[in-house]
């Protein structure tokens, strides 16, 4: 029988030392995370995260300061309140997972390592006063949030989830109301969401800016493919050190920068940020182009078997309370 060396003795076997181990385990490490990229609103700063990238939005009036406001489109909407519970207290920037959350708002989610009560109702933890802050107001030690899938309105096909705090949302659902008065979709405008600048703790706002146009929704949409056709031929370039395009030595940076600048519809600074960004993270333009690819064949074989009962909406509702998964087990999960 095969000897095996103990896992916690900490001992590599001395025939696997020259194995380059972090290569190997891409196969599994490339799986770790296949969720949108989260909206943050932490210190009244909207601070974009994807993966381990953290980028603040730049003031476009004043590029070195943050933005106070974005326009973006409304995706869709958690129908339901999203809960999450820390047993000893949530602290700021910390990765842990909460011990109990819910996604509908009625129930502790299946996926809860500790799950407070049978029900969110019934938990004492959801209830008014159960919580004291540090200025002895009463609050709820279960916290409250939206969740919304948002986008820029000219690539609507690049969600990302932003979560509403529970000061904004009323405000949400008021913003709501106005848009049903006038008899128009929340997807169908353009939205400002903005920090209350009276409040002490992010507290944010939400205003129509104007209709999405069929025409430049989809311009918009075709203009985000060709930036991300742009960087899938940039990364495999670079990384591979493959020809220039005229055939005439190999792709370097500056070649790199004057390609992309070429062949994408964004300002020097955003193009000299995004090619560092893709000479620092080979491979990333092209997964996301691979996982954009399978999405939509799954998509689109869903809608071949739902036949007349097709609705997209409910696709996207169904695939992103499945949470954050591979893509294999996504595409099982929704086709069986």
């Amino acid at each position: 029988m095969t000897n095996i060396v103990a896992f916690e003795s900490g001992k590599l076997p001395a025939y696997l030392t020259s194995i380059n181990v972090s290569e190997l385990n891409q196969d599994l490490t490339s799986h770790a995370s296949c969720g949108f990229p989260i909206m943050s609103i932490k210190g009244k700063v909207f601070t974009l995260s994807r993966g381990d990238e953290k980028t603040v939005l730049p003031n476009p009036k004043d590029p070195d300061s943050p933005a106070t406001a974005i326009d973006v489109v409304i995706v869709k909407v958690n129908k339901g309140t999203s809960k999450v519970f820390y047993l000893n207290g949530y602290k700021e920037g910390e990765q842990a997972k909460p011990d109990c959350f819910s996604n509908n708002g009625d129930k502790p989610d299946a996926g809860s390592k500790n799950p407070q009560a049978k029900s969110c109702q019934a938990c004492p933890h959801n209830q008014w006063g159960s919580k004291i802050g540090e200025n002895g107001g009463k609050g709820k030690a279960c916290q409250d949030s939206v969740r919304i899938a948002i986008a820029p309105p000219d690539q609507v096909n690049d969600p990302m989830l932003l979560r509403v705090p529970p000061a904004s949302i009323k405000a949400l659902g008021e913003y709501g109301q106005s848009l049903a008065k006038r008899g128009v979709g929340y997807n169908m405008v353009v939205t400002k969401v903005s920090f209350d600048i009276q409040a002490e703790s992010p507290k944010l706002t939400f205003k129509p800016v104007g209709f999405l146009d069929d025409a430049g929704d989809r311009l918009g949409m075709l203009d985000g493919q060709r930036m991300r056709a742009a960087r899938v031929v940039l990364d495999i370039g670079v990384h591979l050190g493959k020809p220039k395009l005229e055939g005439s030595g190999v792709w370097d940076f500056d070649y790199a920068l004057d390609f992309m600048g070429k062949n994408v519809n964004m300002s020097k600074e955003f193009v000299n940020f995004e090619v560092h960004r893709y000479f620092g993270w080979p491979g990333q333009a092209p997964s996301y182009k691979i996982g954009q690819r399978i999405w939509e064949q799954t998509r689109d074989e869903y809608a071949v078997r739902k036949g007349a009962a097709f609705d997209i909406k409910e696709f996207h509702r169904e695939a992103l309370n499945l949470g954050g998964l591979g893509l294999d087990t996504l595409r099982r999960a929704l086709l069986g």
